[in-house]
């Protein structure tokens, strides 16, 4: 629920994220590196970035 909110408070905002970077990194310290739920996390950001467009 919380990447639909996301996503509609971007289009919704005048100039969506446009000139902005954002940087995201998806890492499990307590697994000492990346695991297969922040390969998840990351799939669902690009989607709400993509979506956003």
């Amino acid at each position: 629920m919380a990447d639909v909110l996301t996503a509609e408070a971007v289009r919704n905002r005048p100039g969506g994220l446009a000139g902005r970077t954002l940087t995201f990194r998806c890492v499990t310290h307590s697994a000492g590196g990346v695991t297969h739920r922040d390969l998840e996390l990351a799939r669902r950001i690009d989607d709400i970035v993509r979506s956003a467009r």
